[in-house]
């Protein structure tokens, strides 16, 4: 049930579903949408809706299409649009010292086409006031980059990029925690301890056994001791490799004038 008058759409309105008398159609809008406002909207001119659920039941046994037509209208008009053409963001909000720092990255043309090929300038500060730079390229087959030995801190980043000349950013922040993992537990795990020692051919003590671990400490026989020595040598330092050099080059020019090379 509509009711008669005349309709006038706002501009940018889209009609999704236009009025009908029996089997003529009009050019009145039934339902029209608006999405490229700053408040996204939808009018639907008419009342009992429900009945089209009813009908659809009883054709079909069903209310998948009047349930989606609701369920898709109420997140298009609902949904906050990401409007911005380069995104860059980390994959976690937290990682661990140690771990590479994954930033994921899109880039978009002016009609929200998919972009690669372009590079991407990354600059990372910490709280320090620290700045690392970076850039890379993100592929069809890479949209992704990885930074690693990031100590820890919280980091704010921004990423840009120029497309059409005209350059375009993002930027945001993450943490990198220090996990120490002895902290996690601080009682003695004795049943890792006696798989330990069996694995590396050892022996297990227990405080009550003091005595016997030193006896068996003083009595074994010490293993021998090996040492070893490392010393970085030059090669410019090695004279005799340079008179070498010299006499066999001396040499080749004695052979190529004495033959007529030159």
């Amino acid at each position: 049930m509509t009711p008669y008058g005349d309709y006038r759409l706002q501009p940018g309105s889209e009609v999704v579903l236009w009025q009908q008398v029996g089997s003529i159609r009009t050019a009145k809008p039934l339902l029209a949408l608006n999405v490229t406002s700053p408040r996204k909207t939808a009018v639907l001119a008419g009342e009992g809706l429900w009945g089209w659920r009813l009908e659809e039941y009883a054709l079909t046994d069903k209310q998948e299409v009047v349930d989606e037509l609701i369920q898709k209208v109420i997140q298009l008009i609902s949904v906050k649009e990401d409007r911005r053409k380069l995104r860059v963001y980390p994959i976690r909000n937290e990682f661990v010292a140690g771990e590479k720092v994954i930033f994921e990255t899109e880039l978009y043309n002016d009609i929200y086409e998919r972009l690669y090929d372009k590079p991407v300038r990354l600059e990372i500060s910490d709280e320090k006031g620290v700045t690392r730079s970076f850039n890379y390229t993100p592929t069809a087959a890479n949209s992704r980059f990885e930074i690693s030995r990031l100590p820890e801190g919280a980091y704010r980043f921004k990423a840009s990029v120029t497309l059409n000349d005209k350059a375009e950013q993002s930027s945001g922040q993450f943490v990198v925690r220090d996990l120490q993992l002895e902290a996690l537990n601080t009682t003695a795990d004795h049943g890792m301890l006696r798989q330990l020692a069996q694995q590396t051919g050892g022996q297990f003590f227990t405080a009550s056994q003091t005595d016997e671990l030193v006896r068996k400490l003083t009595t074994q026989s010490h293993p021998a001791r090996l040492t070893s020595t490392e010393e970085m040598n030059e090669l410019i330092n090695w004279r005799w490799l340079f008179f070498v050099v010299l006499t066999l080059a001396a040499i080749e020019w004695g052979l190529r004038k004495f033959y007529g090379g030159y």
